[in-house]
């Protein structure tokens, strides 16, 4: 995983890379969202032969840790290039689960 903060636009971008996933398992990373300002999150999907995912699913849920209730926020899809992209308004103390699902046909 590799963090890189760039000053001068206050963008934040988080790579994690396939060989330190492990898979079949939940991998967790946590991360700071500012609460209450619209969050772009986007992202590239590739295959385990490191190739653009083109059609996989990405489930958006919000869980609030008081009581363990969980909302579906959406769901997006990878475009031709293993891209996807949706905004969430993060809510103080809630967690966010992103949930990737490979292409139904490869």
């Amino acid at each position: 995983m590799h963090n890189n903060n760039n000053n001068n636009n206050n963008n934040n971008c988080t790579l994690i890379r396939g060989k330190s996933l492990k898979p079949g398992k939940k991998n967790i990373l946590n991360l700071i969202l500012n609460v209450e300002k619209s969050t772009l999150i986007k992202g590239t999907v590739y295959s385990n032969k490191n190739v653009p995912s083109v059609g996989a699913s990405i489930k958006v849920v919000e869980i609030d840790p008081f009581d363990n209730k969980r909302k579906i926020l959406g769901c997006t899809y990878t475009d031709d290039k293993g891209e996807y992209q949706f905004k969430v308004i993060p809510i103080p103390y809630m967690i966010y689960e992103f949930t990737v699902y490979s292409p139904l046909k490869q």
